[in-house]
Parts: structure tokens; C-alpha cells; sequence
């Protein structure tokens, strides 16, 4: 089946992923862009993906620092 056959590669996953955001299907994508430049794609997917994760854990971080009970031992300078 062609759902098992895409769960199981990943590559496969990533061109139907660039095909969507470039509002074209993967057969029209794949003969028009160079190895090279598919490459580049798939770091900068990965590059996207860990600034997002970098943030959500930044602002996890800030949030539990704001939901901290203030008092003379958690006293927080303010600036």
C-alpha cells in the first residue's frame, strides 16, 4: 500500500512535504531541482525545526520562572 509504503520513508515524506509548500506534486518537483538544492531544503527544514524547538523551550523555560511563587528566597531583580 502506498500510506505504508510513505510512513516507512522518510525521504519519500520530506519531497511530498516541499511539493506542498511549493504547490506542486512531487513528479513535477523532482525533475526540476538538483540534488544540491534538495539537500539545502532538507537543512533547512531541520534548521527551522530546531529554532522552533529552541523557542517553545525557551518560553517553557521563562514561564515556569514567571509562575514561581515570589518571596525572599525567589526574590527576582527587576530591572
Amino acid at each position: 500500500r502506498a500510506g505504508k509504503a510513505l510512513r516507512a520513508n522518510g525521504r519519500r515524506q520530506y519531497y511530498f512535504r516541499l511539493a506542498r509548500l511549493l504547490k506542486r506534486t512531487v513528479g513535477e518537483l523532482l525533475p526540476t531541482v538538483s540534488s544540491r538544492e534538495l539537500a539545502e531544503w532538507e537543512a533547512f527544514f531541520e534548521l527551522e525545526h530546531e529554532q522552533k524547538l529552541q523557542s517553545r523551550l525557551e518560553a517553557e523555560a521563562q514561564d515556569k520562572l514567571d509562575r514561581r511563587p515570589l518571596g525572599p528566597r525567589n526574590h527576582r531583580p527587576t530591572r
